[in-house]
């Protein structure tokens, strides 16, 4: 399990540096708003829906690979969950990014929160031994 983690903190921080460092430029970057309003509210529905579909997707699909690795041997439990994990950290990330694209775009304060609020998820998904092995 060692192994698995060494991997996944690799990946984590490989993955969510770069939304981080996107939304400082497009935040400072945004100075008035790109597209039209009805546009704009357009963009951000889709971008909120997406979210709300991803979101609890992503964790049922980590949910069903800690399922599934049960009574399998540690490599197939690094391969199973290790993909399981890696598909939520990226979902998450693209849609900062793409919250933040939305801030640049719109001009939007709800953008922000929305990567707030994501950062937090994805910081919450930090590969740990505890959040990757739970013992009952």
């Amino acid at each position: 399990m060692d192994s698995l983690l060494k991997q996944l903190r690799q990946f984590f921080l490989i993955a969510s540096v770069p939304p981080l460092a996107f939304f400082a430029l497009f935040y400072f970057a945004a100075d008035e708003s790109l597209v039209n309003e009805r546009l704009g509210y357009l963009l951000l529905v889709l971008l909120f829906l997406a979210a709300l579909v991803a979101i609890p997707l992503t964790h049922w699909l980590l949910k069903r690979a800690e399922a599934k690795c049960e009574d399998k041997p540690e490599e197939e439990q690094i391969v199973i969950f290790g993909k399981a994990y890696r598909i939520r950290i990226v979902t998450m990330n693209v849609l900062s990014f793409l919250s933040s694209l939305a801030y640049f775009v719109t001009v939007v304060e709800s953008c922000i929160y929305m990567t707030g609020m994501l950062t937090i998820l994805i910081l919450l998904s930090y590969p740990s031994r505890q959040y990757i092995i739970r013992e009952n």
